[in-house]
């Protein structure tokens, strides 16, 4: 048998009305995901009650953040704070917000490199800029503090000996 799903084309500003319509008639909210497309990313947000699975289907161009359905599905706030930390979609409202900290990535958006929220990437190279000066500076500091190991105060009996063959200066006993 077919599992029918059906794919409905709205806009940001429909889907907390939408979503709250599935609530209301006791859907439950399956996945979010996310593709990159051009002039932004499509996000699709799939609902069920068995059988038709339905699929609301949207393009964000970041510039605005989309209205959070954890309100409606308390699941959701998992979806979105992926969605955010990979695909660099801005949220208002998800009801456990980790801020852009949900997973550890090595770059910022990985799934979608155009979508860099630069006050993060800004805030990330003065966090490191920082922490290397701070090191630099201690080095410095720890340098500073360091006695300085000369012949007069080094103990003759740790003072390396010198042996003839490294010693091109003549020997009392030779001269």
């Amino acid at each position: 048998m077919d599992k029918p799903q059906v794919f409905i084309d709205i806009t940001c500003g429909e889907l907390h009305e939408r979503v709250r319509d599935y609530c209301a008639r006791g859907w439950h909210f399956a996945n979010l995901c996310g593709c990159t497309v051009d002039g932004g990313v499509e996000l699709i947000y799939s609902f069920s009650d068995g059988l038709p699975v339905e699929n609301l289907r949207l393009v964000t161009d970041l510039s605005r953040p989309i209205a959070s359905v954890s309100d409606c599905f308390p699941n959701a706030f998992f979806f979105e704070n992926e969605t955010h930390d990979l695909f660099g979609v801005p949220f208002s409202g998800i009801s456990i917000d980790f801020d852009g900290t949900f997973y550890r990535v090595s770059v910022p958006t990985p799934m979608n490199p155009g979508a860099v929220n630069r006050a993060a990437l800004e805030a990330a190279e003065t966090s490191a800029t920082a922490v290397a000066e701070a090191a630099v500076a201690e080095t410095a500091e720890a340098t500073a503090a360091a006695p300085t190991a000369t012949a007069a105060t080094v103990p003759a009996a740790e003072a390396p000996a010198a042996t003839p063959a490294a010693s091109s200066a003549p020997l009392e006993a030779d001269a």
